[in-house]
């Protein structure tokens, strides 16, 4: 009877996880416009908010292995599995090159690819990459972090679409959050669930906004973030390091967070991988900055925030951003064009906030709490009050906090380091 309760437990979990997921990914897709938007966006947050508490109930339970009976349904299943992904992965390549030809990429669509076009030139011809670039918008400085423009290298390089590399660290990202690269484990049937809210949202990017991979570069910052949620989850503090410093060095996103995971690490695991992790990280985060000269143009960066503010609050440029703010998820809508201060202020003071609580929680209740979920948790919780709070937020970039709910869920599908009952 012991057994059967946390069982009933653990499915309870997992199927509420699930729903949370699905609802969440069809919030920032199919359920969104201009009637429902206002309480669209509020489902979004609380799905966000329970996504990021869930997994850390207690459980002893570790995923339902009634397929080890069967290994011809096992076997069935991931034969068609595999044909669905090639299937995916046909209608992906047309449909991906058909949009890539209807939409170019020029500043007269968005600025944000041809000013990395241009960061990447630079670099490839031994130019200074943060100087002001005078082709656009009469110049202007370039203002993004070197490990968000670098992995555009190749296709500079080799003279192909700069965007097929944002789509294949979608992919990549995806295959390292299923731990695809240990396809040799033996994983229970349910983590195909995965695959649905997955699906409906990379179909919705084919078929109804293409400007995910057509106009954006968050195709990297996906990739680097469903890395962590995969690197989180392993025992090597080697690639832990690496993936933060790609994080850290796309989107400042989880600076706050970054101490708390370091501290927890230090307390709960073991005093050298947080050693390794903290000097991995910050060794690979200045080689990129000393490396591309992004070292000395600091004050750019920091003053991004402030700039932002700004640009929303004066008059002349009110008319252009209430409509993304209205399109957008977050909470500025609530608040209107002329209250973005609280906004503002607010971000720094809950980035703060939120990993605070959760290293305080953890430090005082940790048998309160489903350890092994910890660092995913947290991280969600940051991204979630990141993305809310951000003064001017368009839609595309809360994709990076939907896509990793899928690393989430996997993990918790399939009992990842839970202890068996």
């Amino acid at each position: 009877m012991a057994f059967n309760s946390k069982k009933v437990r653990y499915l309870l979990i997992a199927g509420v996880l699930f729903t949370l997921v699905l609802v969440e990914s069809l919030c920032h897709s199919y359920w969104l416009n201009k009637d429902t938007s206002d309480l669209v966006s509020l489902v979004y947050l609380f799905c966000g908010i329970g996504i990021a508490f869930l997994p850390l109930i207690p459980v002893q339970f570790s995923g339902l292995v009634w397929e080890k009976r069967y290994p011809f349904i096992r076997f069935v299943v991931w034969i068609l599995f595999a044909r669905g992904l090639y299937l995916i992965a046909q209608f992906g390549w047309l449909k991906t090159a058909w949009i890539f030809d209807e939409i170019p990429v020029g500043i007269e669509v968005a600025d944000m690819l041809p000013i990395m076009k241009i960061m990447s030139q630079r670099f490839l011809a031994d130019e200074p990459v943060y100087e002001i670039i005078p082709e656009i918008w009469g110049g202007i400085p370039p203002i993004y972090l070197p490990a968000m423009w670098l992995p555009y290298m190749p296709a500079i390089a080799q003279g192909f679409d700069m965007r097929w590399i944002s789509q294949g660290m979608v992919l990549l990202g995806v295959i390292f959050a299923w731990r695809l690269p240990y396809i040799g484990d033996k994983r229970p049937l349910q983590v195909l669930l995965v695959l649905i809210p997955l699906c409906l949202l990379v179909y919705y990017f084919f078929q109804t906004d293409f400007r995910l991979f057509a106009v954006t570069e968050e195709g990297i910052v996906i990739g680097y973030y469903l890395f962590l949620a995969y690197a989180l989850m392993t025992d090597n503090p080697w690639i832990k390091g690496l993936a933060i410093a790609l994080c850290l060095m796309s989107r400042y996103v989880l600076v706050f967070w970054v101490p708390f995971y370091l501290a927890y690490v230090f307390l709960q695991e073991s005093r050298r991988n947080a050693y390794i992790i903290a000097g991995v990280g910050a060794g690979i985060c200045l080689l990129l900055m000393i490396g591309t000269g992004a070292i000395y143009h600091l004050e750019t960066f920091l003053d991004m925030p402030k700039i932002y503010l700004e640009a929303v609050q004066d008059p002349n440029n009110s008319w252009k951003y209430e409509q993304t703010l209205n399109e957008s998820l977050g909470l500025g809508k609530y608040l209107g064009v002329e209250n973005l201060g609280l906004l503002h202020h607010g971000l720094f003071l809950f980035s703060l906030l939120s990993p605070l609580s959760f290293f305080l929680w953890m430090y005082f209740r940790p048998h309160s709490l489903n350890k092994p979920f910890w660092a995913l948790c947290s991280l969600k919780m940051s991204l979630v009050v990141f993305y809310q709070f951000l003064v001017i937020n368009p839609l595309y970039l809360f994709y990076t906090s939907t896509f990793f709910s899928f690393g989430i869920l996997y993990h918790y599908l399939a009992g990842w380091k839970m202890e068996l009952s």
